[in-house]
């Protein structure tokens, strides 16, 4: 090998590796922010701040027709992450949730349905690769499917929850905790968790390049089982 192209290799590696470590860094802040109790979800007046939903109009459009009731405005301002502000909607009887999430010129939306608010059994439908950065842990599932309709999407959705009500001998159970609590609740859970995981944050490097690209556009596994008892 030459001496100019061993030169060029060497710098390649630098490269990379600095952008390595970049991410790892900024994927280690974010959880931590994620993690920690410094923040929260504030409701917000949509009669005050009316410029967020109207934003979402085309998802609150979609949530209206399908039978979604209005459930709040909130705004989300977490250490070491964007802030963002979130349209939350409810399906009767009250198990499965439409959400959308909205920060800086970006938006993305997720469905979910819980099973058992306290075991942490639950599937999330998103239309985001990014909400895959990190592997759900059963009970809890995640996917992703982009670039589908809000109907097609739904309809993914509803093929997984089928499938674990199935296997598992569960029905939704409509939680019965305020958003503003089980999300953030949820949240820190998740990511505490995550950061239990040796060489998580390198793992997050790993699930922003490649990962969350290959589990996107698929639908959850399901054990054929529950890995606990559960009583319907």
């Amino acid at each position: 090998m030459t001496t100019a192209l061993l030169t060029i290799v060497v710098a390649i590696l630098g490269a990379a590796l600095a952008l390595i470590w970049t991410v790892a860094a900024a994927v280690r802040r974010s959880m931590e922010g994620l993690a920690s109790e410094a923040w929260g979800l504030e409701p917000l007046d949509v009669d005050e701040q009316p410029e967020p939903l109207e934003r979402a109009a085309e998802h609150a459009d979609w949530a209206d027709e399908n039978g979604f009731e209005w459930d709040g405005l909130y705004s989300l301002v977490v250490p070491n992450n964007p802030a963002a502000s979130l349209a939350v909607w409810r399906l009767p009887p009250g198990h499965t949730y439409f959400v959308c999430y909205l920060y800086g010129n970006q938006e993305f939306s997720e469905f979910v349905t819980v099973f058992d608010e306290q075991r942490k059994i639950a599937v999330s439908t998103s239309d985001s690769s990014a909400s895959l950065l990190s592997r759900a842990k059963p009970p809890a599932f995640k996917q992703a499917f982009v670039g589908l309709s809000h109907d097609d999407r739904f309809a993914r959705h509803h093929e997984t929850v089928g499938t674990l009500a199935a296997r598992w001998g569960i029905t939704p159970k409509a939680s019965s905790t305020p958003v503003a609590e089980s999300i953030p609740r949820s949240v820190r859970g998740e990511a505490r968790r995550i950061m239990a995981t040796p060489g998580w944050s390198f793992r997050g490097v790993y699930g922003y390049f490649i990962g969350r690209h290959l589990a996107a556009n698929r639908n959850a596994r399901i054990p054929a089982s529950a890995p606990f008892s559960i009583t319907p």
